[in-house]
């Protein structure tokens, strides 16, 4: 389950658009028609031609989309995303990507998009920060421009369903093919948003290769740390309002990787109707990780946590075994390969101090 932002509530990724009531089709053609007429008048959409082009496009429906051209001459896809068939174009160029895990992908796979969403500079892995630092932001999550996509020029726009309604969708399909990955109450394993998104701009292939790799380097964390892993109690937490704080279920990302590699969870076989359970107050400290050995935590908004008295006291923190980071919830293969280098790497520091 990705975790596009590591503020609370851990339910963040994708991000749920704001409920709003729909507007008719009227209420909805009426706007986008403004909206065209606007971008017309700047010369984003190529004159009268265009603009009679997005019309038409946006009241087609969601069955298939049109909007750019194709980036190359091969005969484009169609897949099947959260709003029905898209024609997508074979080795797109310029793409809008929104959402961390879109624009991870996206770098992963060597293709650095043209724009995207406000606020990714922050949170995507430091070796892509620069980069993204350098890309155009089309608005933030709920209130996208989409005068400044169309700018852009776009052959794709690739986000989660949860940051597109269908009203958006629809007239963002006008510009350019747009492909919306389908969630679960804007919730979906890491793995599959990452396949997903990697589809959507040709270049699985490439992502096969980070995918080897990942399966790789498990496997040799597994194997040389595997005391380390088996014979210690692993917790997984973060900070969340004042005065509490999330102790993971173990379908949780972090806790699912750690069982990947064959590490003891201090609550295995706990579940819940999600994978973050419930807000513990700092009262229930000792009883909730009294017995963990390792404690890895969101390093984000984690001070107040880690400062309390009855945390200091636990074995985990009086043994130096308390690792922070913000690599727990990975939003793609590189991330993963992060976080699999962030736990050997505690695991060499225990076999060090015993």
């Amino acid at each position: 389950m990705i975790l596009e932002l590591v503020t609370l509530p851990a339910k963040t990724a994708p991000k749920t658009a704001p409920k709003t009531a729909p507007k008719s089709d009227a209420e909805t053609d009426a706007e986008f028609t403004e909206i065209v007429a606007a971008l017309t008048r700047r010369g984003f959409l190529g004159g009268v031609a265009g603009a009679g082009a997005l019309l038409g496009l946006s009241a087609c429906g969601n069955d298939v989309q049109g909007g750019a051209a194709p980036a190359t001459s091969a005969a484009p896809r169609n897949l099947t995303d959260a709003y029905g068939t898209v024609r997508l174009p074979r080795n797109p160029r310029r793409v809008v990507a929104l959402s961390k895990a879109a624009l991870s992908t996206l770098l992963d796979v060597e293709l650095t998009p043209v724009g995207t969403d406000e606020g990714e500079t922050q949170v995507v892995l430091p070796k892509y920060r620069t980069t993204v630092a350098g890309l155009p932001t089309v608005g933030a999550y709920g209130a996208f421009d989409i005068e400044k996509i169309a700018a852009l020029r776009p052959d794709l726009v690739i986000a989660f369903d949860t940051y597109l309604d269908a009203a958006l969708y629809r007239k963002l399909s006008a510009i350019a093919p747009t492909y919306a990955v389908r969630t679960s109450d804007g919730v979906i394993p890491w793995e599959q948003a990452s396949t997903a998104f990697a589809d959507a701009v040709d270049r699985n292939d490439r992502l096969n290769a980070l995918k080897r790799a990942y399966a790789a380097r498990l496997a040799t964390v597994k194997a040389q740390y595997a005391a380390e892993l088996t014979g210690c109690r692993w917790e997984v937490v973060q900070a969340a309002a004042p005065g509490t704080f999330y102790r993971y279920l173990p379908s949780s990302d972090p806790s699912a990787i750690l069982t990947a590699l064959g590490a003891k969870l201090g609550n295995a076989g706990a579940k819940g109707p999600n994978y973050w359970g419930h807000e513990l107050s700092y009262e229930t400290i000792t009883r909730q990780l009294g017995a963990a050995d390792v404690i890895l935590s969101v390093a984000v908004g984690s001070e107040p946590l880690l400062a309390q008295p009855l945390w200091k006291k636990l074995p985990a923190a009086r043994a130096g075994h308390v690792y922070t980071t913000d690599l727990l919830f990975p939003s793609s293969y590189s991330g993963a390969l992060g976080l699999l280098d962030f736990i050997a790497d505690a695991c060499a520091k225990i076999r060090s101090s015993r």
